[in-house]
């Protein structure tokens, strides 16, 4: 009887007691997040994939991880505390594949309760390969002009190969790789510099290193000169006597530092005749001699000997 009276005691004017609960139960919930507070993180992600297939695409090196909870407990909470990761381990095949982000507690945060962590983004769609490793030339790309006169005449790379190791569609068709620019601007001597390689993707990688050593050789520059119509000077003529009559044309070619060549004045380069044997007047054929300055090599003149008329020289009188 009284059991009777106590159920139609918790039954009377139910709705109205039952609406009190759920209101008293909002208020607690309300005032419980009211008094949450969020905080921000990046956190490094972590990709697990298999050991032969790797991403073909550039994957984010970090997330997005928001942290709610109590105040006192979410200011205790580091990025250190927590750990993203997502696994594509399970996939032995190339193509694109969909994964979660998964995120693990530590230090700080295994003890904050309760807590809501959320990751952005939450899954990933990435695309994988088959992994590839083959050796490469390495290309040197060298930028620039030495200074004036001077060239980069060779250059020794060391190595002059490296391990490069990739998706299969980037390393298959790949020759050599590049070094980042060698400016070899306004350069004087020899020089030795050590250079980074460019990837040619993202995916890419070295697995040796990706620094080599590069050494150019500046010298001065050489060029090649042809010139015409040179003077004939005749050595060792008597001077009872004198030459009669225009020389025939002459060309010369020649091969010398760029330096030396454009610093050259009018007359530092012509024939010479020797005439040291001329007892008389008449025509002789004599040997034409190129007479250069120490450097410069001759490559080929014309001709070989030219034809002169002597005679004797006319007295001048003196003036009165």
């Amino acid at each position: 009887m009284r059991s009777d009276l106590l159920f139609e005691r918790l039954l009377h004017n139910w709705p109205a007691k039952v609406l009190s609960v759920a209101i008293a139960i909002f208020l607690f919930l309300f005032n419980r997040m009211a008094t949450l507070e969020e905080r921000f993180f990046s956190v490094p992600l972590e990709v697990h994939s298999s050991e032969n297939f790797i991403p073909a695409e550039s994957l984010p090196e970090n997330v997005r991880v928001t942290i709610r909870g109590r105040s006192q407990e979410v200011n205790l909470i580091l990025a250190e505390d927590i750990r993203a990761w997502i696994d594509f381990s399970g996939f032995d095949h190339e193509g694109t594949f969909s994964a979660a982000v998964q995120i693990e507690k530590k230090g700080a945060a295994l003890h904050a309760d309760p807590i809501e962590i959320r990751v952005d983004p939450a899954t990933l769609t990435i695309r994988f390969e088959k992994r590839m490793r083959k050796s490469v030339e390495v290309s040197p790309n060298v930028t620039g002009f030495p200074a004036k006169g001077y060239e980069l005449s060779q250059y020794f790379l060391t190595p002059t190969t490296v391990e490069v190791e990739g998706v299969r569609s980037t390393i298959e068709h790949l020759r050599s790789v590049s070094t980042e620019d060698i400016d070899i601007g306004g350069k004087t001597e020899d020089f030795t510099v050590r250079v980074r390689l460019e990837r040619p993707d993202q995916t890419t990688r070295f697995p040796g290193g990706d620094v080599v050593e590069f050494y150019g050789v500046i010298q001065e520059s050489v060029i090649l000169k042809s010139l015409e119509n040179l003077d004939v000077i005749a050595l060792d003529l008597d001077p009872s006597f004198e030459l009669s009559g225009e020389m025939p044309s002459n060309q010369m070619r020649i091969q010398g530092r760029q330096l030396l060549l454009e610093g050259l004045g009018q007359g530092d380069i012509r024939f010479t005749i020797d005439c040291s044997t001329i007892e008389r007047p008449g025509t002789y054929l004599l040997p034409l001699v190129p007479d250069v300055p120490q450097g410069i090599l001759v490559l080929r003149y014309d001709p070989a000997e030219v034809r002169v008329d002597v005679r004797y020289a006319e007295v001048q009188e003196p003036q009165q």
